[in-house]
């Protein structure tokens, strides 16, 4: 099953220089059970989706200072039960949002693969959710 978390700072005025660890460490642990189908992060209006374990990793050290500073963080590690590309990497923009789940959405339509992404985009009413 993939990997849903999301982290927010109590004391918002103060960095936390464990964040960033916590996000490898998260990455890490995901990964090695199993989680290698697809990486997303966001935090401080910044985000990755990725299938690439290096281009995330390399993503989260180059950001290691603006991780620990940001007050929310936004992570999702894919386990694919479908298809694989980075069309099924959660983390889908729309307006204002960015929305990833974790487990599966039940659809009336048995002939959406996608049940993630089909489900944000009906209940968001957008013809079609950004990935890009």
């Amino acid at each position: 099953m993939c990997r849903a978390i999301y982290l927010t700072k109590l004391n918002k005025e103060q960095p936390d220089k464990n964040l960033f660890g916590i996000v490898l460490n998260f990455t890490v642990n995901s990964y090695q059970r199993g989680n290698k189908d697809g990486f997303f992060i966001r935090f401080n209006n910044t985000e990755l989706r990725t299938l690439d374990l290096n281009e995330f990793i390399g993503f989260i050290l180059q950001n290691k200072d603006n991780i620990n500073n940001s007050n929310e963080i936004c992570l999702h590690y894919r386990m694919a039960t479908h298809g694989k590309g980075e069309e099924w990497v959660h983390g889908w923009k729309f307006n204002n949002y960015s929305c990833y789940h974790n487990g599966v959405v039940e659809v009336k339509n048995k002939k959406i693969l996608n049940d993630s992404y089909d489900f944000f985009k009906a209940v968001c009413k957008e013809e079609q959710l950004k990935y890009k």
